[in-house]
């Protein structure tokens, strides 16, 4: 089993490299675009992950977003935590006490909820997958709570706007009224 994906990693490695090949001129490129994407860069506090809220909370809380590096120190907090999730992840893979679709599962929550600064719901598509064809009712409970994660940040963001647009619409109705108390 282990030669088998050994041999499948080197394929794949082999095969990227020579479809890669021509690419060569655009790999920074497009290195630079997957580092400076929205995704990883831009705060929008109603489409966090559940995880990155609290993270970015207590980094308000404890007053480090107004210094010189503003949001960098959430920054550093949620690499550190995926760089430390990442770690336990593979250090059990190692270990023999995760499979490797539970660990593409943990690796791609982790990314999900850690790194990504825009959750939407197709960004949890992948670790739902693999956590509905992992062996084990435990992995089935993260997918199960993933997928309420991505219909809940649906909901919120389309509540909130209803709400804005509703307050919105109350206060040009006051408006209107006001201006057409005052030309009578």
């Amino acid at each position: 089993m282990r030669r088998w994906a050994v041999v499948l990693l080197v394929t794949l490695l082999v095969s990227g490299a020579v479809l890669l090949a021509p690419l060569a001129d655009a790999l920074p490129h497009i290195g630079h675009r997957l580092v400076v994407h929205e995704n990883l860069r831009e705060v929008f506090p109603l489409q966090l992950s559940p995880l990155l809220a609290a993270v970015l909370a207590s980094v308000r809380v404890a007053g480090l977003t107004g210094g010189a590096f503003g949001l960098a120190w959430s920054d550093v907090i949620r690499f550190g935590l995926f760089g430390l999730a990442a770690l336990v992840v593979l250090v059990q893979q190692g270990r023999g006490r995760l499979g490797l679709v539970e660990s593409v599962c943990g690796l791609a929550v982790a990314f999900t909820q850690l790194i990504i600064t825009i959750l939407w719901p197709w960004h949890l598509v992948l670790p739902t997958t693999f956590g509905l064809v992992a062996a084990g009712p435990a992995w089935h409970a993260v997918a199960v709570i993933l997928t309420l994660v991505g219909v809940l940040s649906y909901f919120v963001t389309f509540v909130w706007a209803s709400v804005l647009v509703a307050l919105l619409a109350t206060a040009l109705a006051v408006l209107r009224r006001a201006s057409l108390y005052l030309h009578r």
